[in-house]
C-alpha cells in the first residue's frame, strides 16, 4: 500500500464512467477483494479505476483533481453515493477507509487491503491496432452467439505489401456473423476465442474513448484492448470453434466451384427481410431466380401473400428454393441494419449450391465486410463451458491458437 493518503476533487461528470467501470466488480467471486472497486489517485492521469470478475476487468482514467495519491479498495456501493452529484470529495481516513463527501451526502467507506486485489494482466505480445468503428462494427457480429455456443472467436494472419487480416465470428452453430477487415502491419497468425458476453467489457472501453484506435495485445490467457488512457481484458477459452471461416472464404472467390452468386440487391430488401419475419412468421420460402428473388410466406406481420425482389443479372441458372425460419431472416436483417451508416449500402446476397448456406454481405462503415450466414449444414457443437480461472491461470496458451 501506498504510503501517501489519497485525496482527489470530482465533478458529476465523472459519474458515468464510474458506474460504466463498476459494472464488472465480481459479485460472487471466490476472491473477496475482486468484489470491490480498486481506485488508485495519480496527479497527471486522474482517478486510475479498476474492476474484475476474474473473466473480465477494465481499468479507465477518470478525471480528477488528485492533491495527494494513493490507493484504496472500496466497495462499489461508491457509485450509488456520488450518483447525481456536482462537486465530490474522496479523502483517505485510516489505513484502508475512505471518506466520501458531496452535497448531500457526508460518511465513510470501509475497505480492504489493496495488496490483496487481483493483479492485472501484463502484456506478453502486442497485436495490432484496429479502427475503433471496427471494433464496434465486430462486437454487433458477436450477436449470433446463441446460448448453446455463447464464444466469439478472433483470428488474423498476414496478408501481402504489410497488411493483416482479420476475421470476428459469432455462431450458435445455425447461423453466423462474420466480420473480416484489412489492416495496416504485420503479425504472426493466430486466433482466440472469448465468451460473447465478454464483449460488453469491450462495449465499455469504446463507451469511455474517444480514441480513433484501439490496441489488441495478449496477457497470460487474456485478450487486451486498450486506447492510452484505458484497458479491458476477456479470458480466452480453450475450445475448438465451427468452421465458419470456410465459408467465408468462398466469399473472395466468385468464381468458385459451387457457388451461385447473385447480383447485387438494394440494401432495403434486408428491411422487407425484417417486416417479413415479424412476430407472426415462423416459416416460409425464399426462392431464387434468373431475375428476381421470390420471398414467400404463409403468414407474416403484413398479412398473408409474396414479395419479390428484382435485380439486373444473376449468376443463377435455374430456380434455387430455400425452406427457411424467418426468424433466423429477422436476425440477419437486424444485424445488418445496425451495420448501416446514414449513407444507406448496399447487400449481396449468395448461395452456395452444394449445401445451400444463404448469405448477406454488405460493406460496413467501419472499413470492413459482414457476412450473415444462415448454415443448416453445421452441426450443433457441444456445449463446452468456459474455464474456470485456476484452469485459465493453468492455460498460458490456448489450443486454437495457430
Amino acid at each position: 500500500m501506498s504510503n501517501n493518503a489519497l485525496k482527489a476533487y470530482l465533478s458529476g461528470e465523472m459519474k458515468n464512467s464510474l458506474a460504466a467501470v463498476s459494472h464488472f466488480v465480481g459479485g460472487r467471486t471466490a476472491i473477496p477483494a475482486a468484489q470491490a472497486l480498486l481506485i488508485k489517485g495519480d496527479r497527471h492521469t486522474g482517478l486510475n479505476v479498476t474492476a474484475t470478475d476474474l473473466v473480465v476487468g477494465i481499468r479507465a482514467a477518470i478525471p480528477a483533481q488528485v492533491s495527494s495519491e494513493g490507493i484504496l479498495l472500496i466497495p462499489p456501493n461508491l457509485v450509488d453515493l456520488v450518483a447525481g452529484a456536482q462537486k465530490v470529495t474522496l479523502k483517505q481516513d485510516g489505513e484502508y477507509d475512505l471518506g466520501v463527501q458531496t452535497e448531500a451526502y457526508k460518511g465513510k467507506l470501509k475497505g480492504l487491503p489493496s495488496e490483496e486485489y487481483p493483479e492485472e494482466p501484463p502484456v506478453d505480445a502486442e497485436l495490432f491496432s484496429i479502427p475503433a468503428t471496427a471494433l464496434k462494427e465486430i462486437l454487433t457480429t458477436a450477436n449470433f452467439a446463441g446460448s448453446s455456443y455463447p464464444y466469439l472467436k478472433l483470428s488474423w494472419r498476414p496478408l501481402n505489401a504489410g497488411k493483416i487480416r482479420m476475421n470476428a465470428i459469432g455462431t450458435d452453430g445455425f447461423v453466423a456473423g462474420v466480420y473480416t477487415i484489412d489492416l495496416p502491419g504485420t503479425v504472426e497468425a493466430g486466433s482466440v476465442v472469448i465468451p460473447s458476453n465478454a464483449t460488453r467489457v469491450f462495449e465499455t472501453l469504446l463507451s469511455l474513448s474517444d480514441a480513433q484506435s484501439i490496441t489488441l495485445s495478449k496477457g497470460k490467457n487474456k485478450l487486451m484492448a486498450a486506447d492510452g488512457k484505458a484497458v479491458c481484458w476477456a479470458c480466452l477459452s480453450n475450445i475448438t470453434y465451427p468452421g465458419v471461416e470456410k465459408i467465408f472464404a468462398n466469399l473472395g472467390a466468385p468464381k468458385a466451384a459451387g457457388v451461385l452468386r447473385l447480383s447485387e440487391i438494394d440494401f432495403g430488401a434486408s428491411k422487407i427481410l425484417a417486416l417479413m419475419a415479424g412476430e407472426k412468421s415462423t416459416a416460409g420460402v425464399i426462392k431464387f431466380g434468373s431475375d428476381e428473388v421470390l420471398l414467400m410466406s404463409q403468414e407474416t406481420s403484413l398479412g398473408s401473400g409474396q414479395f419479390s425482389i428484382p435485380f439486373a443479372e444473376s449468376s443463377v441458372s435455374e430456380d434455387i428454393s430455400l425452406a427457411i425460419g424467418f426468424d433466423l431472416v429477422r436476425r440477419v436483417a437486424n444485424s445488418i441494419s445496425q451495420l448501416t451508416d446514414k449513407k444507406g449500402g448496399n447487400a449481396k446476397v449468395s448461395i452456395f449450391s452444394d449445401r445451400k448456406p444463404l448469405l448477406f454481405t454488405m460493406q460496413t462503415s467501419g472499413g470492413g465486410r459482414i457476412a450473415a450466414v444462415l448454415m443448416p449444414m453445421v452441426k450443433r457443437p457441444d456445449q463446452q463451458p468456459a474455464p474456470s480461472q485456476e484452469e485459465a491461470d493453468d492455460n498460458e496458451e490456448p489450443q486454437n491458437q495457430s
